[in-house]
């Protein structure tokens, strides 16, 4: 066995024990997967493999042409093999963070036993992708690195699992509030309040993070806001007269509400990763949507940032959307999440 293979036998040998990796394993497996993830693409422009990348659907064509005899890799099954054993020690050395995660984040939530499995199971997806990108190079801890795709697998799984996704009615009157003072002119020629005006009428104090928090659940289209609602007497009231106290904002909510909401960016952003420009593609589509920094930008805004036509903006949304709508099919998320974003 090679120098390599041993040392790699001696860090599953230590993992097994419940012993933690080193940064210098850490290291060592990641420099195994990335070899491998090299020669993998290498494979794929050779036609060996069907998959582009050593990542999602890589992985399981890796391990079925390896259990039944490895013989087309050639000189790379060695190298092959041991990735797979490495992404199984780093799987096996981190899944009890994804555990403390899940079950950290059910008990914040209220959810059962049943639900913790299922955000468990979400968020060891997560952990895997996190072993496909991280770069020890960056200087950070594997688990710092892990915990950011763990806690965003987690919170997916809690998409998926059928909860019910809810604004209290607290924050809804304030999101009401919110639109009303900011909505265009009316008909009795009332200019809308810009920003700093509509968060001094609405005489709600907070932070500058709870505000953006704020216009973003507002912007986002993901709840119906309109100007009645009933407090409690079964009669419809003004967003003007419902709302009775500007300290019945729990800033916990909104706080919440808005991880719900980069939850919901990082889908689409995941939705929209393929493509030569998808990066482009995706910053016009969360500027369209309100996800990027609080406020919906028009076409001709987009158009501007750009340097393209109001009418090309309008084609890459219309795209987007139905890039999106096909993520939420193949990855069981309700579209309702989604609010009117992809409706």
């Amino acid at each position: 066995m090679s120098s390599d293979g041993n040392r790699l036998r001696e860090i599953t040998s230590r993992v097994g024990e419940g012993e933690l990796l080193t940064a210098g394993e850490e290291s060592y497996l990641s420099g195994v997967i990335r070899k491998a993830q090299t020669e993998f693409e290498s494979l794929h422009t050779r036609g060996v493999v069907v998959s582009p990348k050593l990542e999602f659907e890589g992985w399981r064509e890796l391990q079925d042409i390896l259990a039944a005899d490895g013989q087309a890799f050639g000189d790379s099954r060695s190298l092959l093999e041991e990735a797979v054993r490495a992404r199984e020690v780093y799987y096996q050395a981190n899944y009890g963070l994804v555990r403390d995660v899940a079950i950290g984040y059910a008990r914040l939530k209220g959810l059962n036993e049943d639900q913790i499995d299922e955000l468990t199971q979400e968020g060891g997806h997560k952990l895997l992708r996190a072993i496909e990108m991280f770069d020890p190079g960056m200087g950070n801890r594997f688990s710092t690195y892990a915990y950011w795709w763990i806690r965003q697998g987690v919170m997916s799984g809690e998409l998926k699992s059928g909860s019910d996704f809810t604004i209290p009615s607290r924050l809804v009157r304030e999101l009401r509030r919110y639109r009303l003072l900011t909505k265009p002119t009316d008909e009795k020629g009332q200019e809308a309040m810009n920003d700093q005006e509509a968060r001094s009428k609405a005489k709600v104090e907070m932070d500058d993070k709870t505000w953006l928090a704020l216009k973003r659940i507002a912007n986002a289209r993901m709840v119906d806001l309109d100007e009645t609602e009933s407090f409690g007497d079964g009669e419809g009231a003004s967003v003007g007269d419902g709302v009775e106290d500007p300290n019945a904002l729990d800033p916990e909510e909104v706080a919440y509400q808005n991880q719900r909401l980069e939850l919901v960016e990082a889908l689409v952003r995941e939705a929209l990763s393929e493509g030569a420009r998808s990066g482009r593609n995706t910053e016009i589509v969360l500027r369209r949507w309100g996800l990027h920094d609080g406020s919906i930008w028009t076409l001709e805004e987009v158009a501007n940032e750009y340097g393209l036509t109001r009418e090309r903006i309008r084609q890459i949304e219309s795209r987007s959307i139905n890039k999106v709508r096909g993520y939420v099919r193949r990855n069981n998320v309700k579209q309702e999440y989604f609010g009117d974003m992809i409706s």
